[in-house]
């Protein structure tokens, strides 16, 4: 998979959440992780969760027509 660069903007909560759970994972794994690392693990997972949905649908589409 290609990676492009995308620019999201977070709100001052969801950047606080977001600073925490790097803060968690250096302790964790004993190794420095970036806020931006995180966003695009979260964005690839939303991605394959949308492809599945999707693949999921349209075989039920399928099944009905």
């Amino acid at each position: 998979m290609s990676m492009k660069r995308i620019t999201i903007s977070l709100d001052e909560k969801l950047l606080s959440m977001l600073k925490n759970k790097q803060a968690d994972m250096i302790i964790e794994k004993n190794r420095a992780i970036s806020v931006s690392s995180i966003v695009g693990h979260l964005l690839d997972n939303s991605f394959k969760t949308d492809d599945s949905i999707n693949s999921k649908l349209d075989s039920i589409f399928t099944r009905i027509n």
